[in-house]
């Protein structure tokens, strides 16, 4: 539901009854969307907990819950991507200074 900001100071008990059955709420200030009403149980389920978390700590505790098998192929395809990366950088060295077949 979308409604303007006038309507929606006249009427914000109304807005935040529909907020609280599940409607979402799009404000808008001269034609533009500008604020969005929410439930607070929509808030807490879908914004505020997401908003806190740390992706290094997230990650932490995703790789403690690997068993010891997926660690391992965690640590090879590691391995892998790092000799990747190195046969490229040889690959670039070698090639500095000679003008390209295509160009």
């Amino acid at each position: 539901m979308t409604a303007p900001l006038y309507d929606v100071k006249a009427r914000l008990s109304e807005y935040i009854t529909y907020a609280e059955n599940g409607e979402i709420v799009e404000i808008t200030k001269h034609g533009t969307v500008s604020a969005v009403i929410i439930s607070k149980k929509d808030f807490d389920e879908n914004y505020k907990n997401s908003v806190k978390k740390n992706p290094v700590e997230e990650l932490r505790k995703w790789r403690a819950g690997l068993s010891k098998d997926e660690l391992l192929v965690l640590a090879e395809a590691g391995e892998e991507y790092n000799r990747i990366l190195e046969e490229n950088r040889n690959a670039e060295r070698l090639d500095f200074g000679r003008e390209n077949s295509w160009g």
